[in-house]
């Protein structure tokens, strides 16, 4: 709970009931508190509700309480808090399959900043920087928060709205395995200016105003797959690209026979063994993005992409 001056207090408890066939919840806030010469009214009784999901962790940081978390908070903050201190937020999204051959052409963060009212309604500059190391969104806190690498955006926040953050070029590390998705920490760029608020995944009010990362991507055609189409001539009549096939040997022998083929793509960025354009058998892989996501290139220079499901697997 906390009052009108944003001091906190956590010195309340919740009790299921059963009455006349009903359920109730009780809730008692410390007296004490509620008394106090300094409290300013009015005071906002905020359960905590979990409602984290497998696509979403995040959590805040608080220098005050450098070995709490704050995981199931419906709340993300940065800046300076008068009964947290410092704060930072960390999110981290488990990223979605994309079609083969997808490309991406643009990504973004979208937050929603509330609370910016009774003089929180300055503006305060907001930035976005990858995290280098795995944390967990249950256990994060000050003291073990994990390194971070340079800032890819910022926008200034003052009003309660929704700002979108645009971070392509590191989604798109994400994606093609340059860069492991430990997800984003949120900073401000002064942190002693007073604290800044967005919904987190665990606000249940309203779903839309949860962190929301949209990723934008055209299909860019590259190998041989049965729902591309493509001229009598090799070419694929959405993009132009030029393929072609050869099998250079096949060696029969037990269970499986030893085989080497290769396709050229005349749009292909990627240089295989047999050089630029070409791929191979021998060329196809799987990269390890990160925990929630694999890359496979398949031997005709397809990229396909897996991730886990809404339930982790």
């Amino acid at each position: 709970m906390y009052d009108a001056a944003e001091n906190i207090s956590h010195d309340l408890s919740m009790k299921l009931r059963h009455e006349k066939g009903k359920t109730y919840v009780d809730v008692v806030a410390d007296e004490g508190w509620l008394n106090s010469k300094e409290r300013k009214y009015p005071i906002v009784i905020d359960p905590t509700v979990g409602i984290q999901d497998h696509t979403t962790s995040d959590t805040f940081i608080s220098s005050a309480y450098p070995k709490v978390n704050y995981w199931l908070d419906p709340s993300l903050i940065t800046g300076k808090q008068i009964y947290y201190g410092t704060t930072r937020s960390l999110v981290k999204f488990n990223l979605k399959n994309l079609l083969s051959g997808a490309k991406i052409t643009s990504a973004n963060l979208k937050l929603s900043s509330h609370s910016n009212l009774n003089g929180f309604d300055h503006t305060a500059s907001v930035g976005v920087y990858p995290i280098s190391k795995p944390w967990a969104s249950d256990s994060a806190t000050w003291s073990n928060q994990p390194s971070i690498e340079s800032q890819v955006s910022n926008l200034n926040v003052t009003k309660d709205n929704e700002y979108t953050f645009f971070m392509t070029n590191l989604v798109k590390e994400w994606y093609s395995g340059k860069k492991a998705n430990h997800g984003i920490m949120l900073i401000n760029a002064n942190e002693t200016v007073n604290r800044k608020m967005f919904r987190s995944s665990d606000y249940s009010t309203d779903p839309l105003k949860k962190p929301k990362l949209t990723v934008v991507y055209t299909i860019e055609p590259i190998g041989l797959e049965s729902f591309w189409t493509s001229a009598g001539s090799n070419v694929n009549t959405y993009n132009g690209n030029f393929y072609t096939e050869e099998t250079d040997f096949t060696i029969d022998g037990r269970g499986l026979p030893l085989t080497v083929n290769r396709t050229y793509n005349s749009r292909s960025a990627e240089s295989g063994m047999f050089g630029f354009g070409w791929s191979s058998n021998l060329d196809q892989k799987l990269i390890f993005a990160s925990d929630d996501l694999v890359l496979y290139r398949d031997e005709d220079g397809t990229n396909h992409i897996f991730s886990r499901n809404a339930f982790g697997e």
